[in-house]
């Protein structure tokens, strides 16, 4: 849910960090509504390197099933992600069948326009006594990738995190030239991602998609709170770009409204054991 700075502030001790561009003066940051045993993982999974079913993905618990990298060609990925371009459906030996429809794959910065999408990323943290510090400004935040020198991507590095954190997050609005408003995204089916670890353990990372049910309830905890729609989350394998296939089809309680979409939101909690986390997003696709 994306309420005031000031509601958030007082409900969950988040705060937006100070760096905003024009599009997301309109966009105040969420409070965090993601608990364990929100997610349900039945609707997707993360490819592997060994092949994989009709639908490009693989067994619900994310093993060795193909990546959705391949992209349209249908041909499959190389296990590390892979950017899923193009194409309009595929054979069934990787990557998910349809049209692959670029939201952001951050080669614009911590800005994009990528029609019909268009739209840029801000972020939020637990300020609380055991919550973190950004390493970053947000407009540093796009790097390029070291793996890669010819790729940039987003990267999450906090760190002095302590234990009963709950976290951070990060979103990407979908809908905002100059200020958010709602985007149709009924007509896609699935949700691509890559993401990749670099703190020394795995990390869960949760996605969820925020709806028009989600933006205009009270806020979190209050007991009419409204959580964003969960797609699923994924542990992140440490220094591999993986690709996360999500279904679009989330549960939730009022029903999930892809007819008003406002932005995608990634948040990672720390285990209590450690004090870092460090992520990285990239190559942002609907699937029609």
């Amino acid at each position: 849910m994306i309420v005031s700075e000031s509601g958030c502030a007082s409900l969950h001790q988040v705060k937006s960090l100070s760096v905003l561009f024009v599009l997301a003066l309109a966009v105040p940051p969420a409070c965090s509504v993601y608990g364990e045993g929100m997610f349900d993982d039945t609707n997707a999974s993360v490819g592997g390197t060994s092949g994989g079913t009709a639908n490009g993905g693989g067994p619900v618990d994310g093993g060795s099933g193909g990546t959705p990298s391949g992209g349209g060609s249908g041909t499959g990925g190389d296990g590390l992600g892979g950017e899923p371009v193009g194409g309009t459906g595929g054979d069934g030996s990787g990557g998910a069948v349809g049209t692959y429809v670029l939201i952001d794959d951050l080669e614009q910065g911590p800005t994009y326009t990528n029609a019909p999408f268009a739209g840029g990323w801000d972020r939020y943290i637990d300020t609380s006594a055991n919550g973190g510090d950004w390493v970053q400004n947000l407009v540093d935040m796009v790097e390029v990738d070291p793996y890669d020198s010819s790729n940039q991507a987003f990267r999450v590095h906090v760190t002095g995190f302590s234990a009963g954190s709950w976290g951070l997050g990060v979103y990407v609005s979908l809908n905002a030239p100059s200020t958010i408003t709602a985007i149709d995204i009924s007509g896609y089916t699935k949700l691509i991602v890559r993401a990749r670890g670099s703190s020394s353990a795995a990390r869960t990372l949760r996605i969820a998609i925020e709806d028009e049910p989600s933006r205009t309830a009270p806020a979190c905890p209050d007991p009419a709170c409204v959580p964003h729609a969960p797609l699923g989350q994924r542990t992140l394998t440490v220094d591999q770009w993986q690709t996360i296939e999500l279904s679009l089809a989330a549960t939730r309680a009022p029903a999930f409204d892809p007819t008003k979409a406002y932005a995608i939101h990634f948040t990672m909690d720390p285990p209590d054991s450690a004090s870092v986390v460090d992520f990285w997003i990239d190559d942002i696709y609907f699937v029609e």
